[in-house]
């Protein structure tokens, strides 16, 4: 009985080593490009979700149907469509419909490493891989863009577009060796947009200081003012071998945890003792660059001289902190100054000038940069007496 005792605990001190050394084995990095919403993994797409609220001045919508069941009815107009996989496959059926809804006035991106044959026999191209394609860059043909050169590791930017026979097609972006890597397809009222990087929007290099503003440009040429329809039904996973079980396997961690958990219930039952839960670890949370992100696309309306928009957005900004902070509409102006003037106290000569100023910049589609920094300093100025 004693040598009985002895050999279970020489195996319980075994299974303890082997717990603590799993639960200190340093956590590996998972690179899988799932490009999902919801992953905050380097190649998923959590960051680029997130701060879509701040790059569109309309909501998102979210989609997890196909094109052709989400969009059967002609009367989608003035849209913004995003769709990032890693495969878009459309049937015929569905490439019909995208045309149409291109036709139709709106903007639809689409990035994949593999597009289906009705896609690039339609629009006429061919995706490949280039000869750079771990360490390869990304160089927009903007004129005022052309000074700026951005490199992208771990092969997130290592496809290029060829046999492009579409005359209308413009290509917004190359490699170093002058291969498309970003097209625009015009049709009618509407534009298709093609990019066969979609890891170039994923945590990795949003979150890269280097990369960040190269996302940002591409996204930039989707209308602001236009609603959003983020897709991601071409994410589906269609594998059917993907049962519980197989997850476990599939994972060397996974395997050795399952297999642990069994002999550990072998163990429970021959001694009949309570299990003990295993500590918690302590996950510190991620770092919240949405400012950055934020900051980004500020300096590209910038470096565009588009004064105006960033006159509008300042004081869009203005009369929602009004709004939030003191309960007060601009539904009459004369009661506007007089209630603000009263529960901020500041001086009513100050809030008309910042209206006058307001209603200048929304009536002109331009103004220069001194007035874009007036009424930047008008309001920094309210901010900064306001009760």
């Amino acid at each position: 009985m004693k040598g009985f005792k002895l050999y279970i605990g020489v195996i319980v001190v075994l299974i303890l080593i082997t717990v603590i050394a799993i639960i200190n084995k340093p956590k590996q990095v998972d690179w899988t490009d799932t490009l999902n919403k919801n992953d905050k993994i380097p190649f998923g797409t959590y960051v680029l979700h997130q701060n879509l609220y701040q790059i569109f001045d309309e909501k998102i919508i979210n989609n997890n149907k196909d094109i052709y069941n989400l969009f059967a009815k002609d009367s989608l107009k003035n849209h913004n469509i995003l769709i990032i996989g890693k495969t878009i496959n459309f049937t015929k059926t569905d490439y019909i419909q995208l045309i149409k809804l291109a036709k139709a006035g709106n903007n639809i991106f689409l990035s994949a490493y593999q597009f289906s044959n009705t896609i690039t026999k339609g629009l006429k191209f061919e995706v490949a891989a280039s000869s750079s394609f771990e360490d390869a860059e990304v160089e927009f043909t903007n004129p005022a863009l052309k000074d700026k050169t951005f490199n992208f590791k771990r092969g997130t930017a290592g496809l290029y577009l060829y046999k492009i026979k579409n005359k209308q097609t413009s290509v917004l972006s190359t490699n170093e060796i002058n291969q498309p890597n970003f097209i625009k397809i015009p049709q009618q009222k509407g534009n298709i947009f093609i990019s066969p990087n979609p890891l170039i929007f994923s945590n990795y290099c949003l979150l890269n200081d280097s990369t960040r503003l190269a996302s940002a440009i591409m996204l930039s040429y989707l209308p602001k003012q236009k609603p959003l329809i983020f897709d991601d039904y071409y994410l589906r996973d269609l594998n059917p071998e993907n049962g519980l079980l197989s997850a476990f396997i599939k994972f060397p961690a996974l395997k050795w945890a399952y297999y642990l958990a069994l002999f550990t219930l072998l163990v429970y039952i021959v001694l009949n003792i309570k299990r003990r839960q295993k500590a918690i670890p302590i996950i510190i949370p991620l770092k919240n660059n949405s400012l950055n992100f934020v900051k980004t696309i500020s300096q590209i309306y910038y470096q565009q001289k588009n004064h105006q928009q960033l006159g509008v957005k300042k004081i869009n900004h203005f009369f929602e902190f009004v709004r939030n902070r003191y309960r007060i509409n601009l539904i009459n102006k004369e009661e506007f100054v007089k209630s603000l003037s009263a529960k901020s106290g500041i001086e009513d000569s100050e809030i008309i000038n910042i209206l006058k100023a307001s209603e200048k910049i929304k009536s002109i589609k331009q103004i220069s940069e001194l007035e874009l920094i007036k009424i930047s300093n008008l309001i920094d100025k309210f901010y900064k007496n306001a009760a």
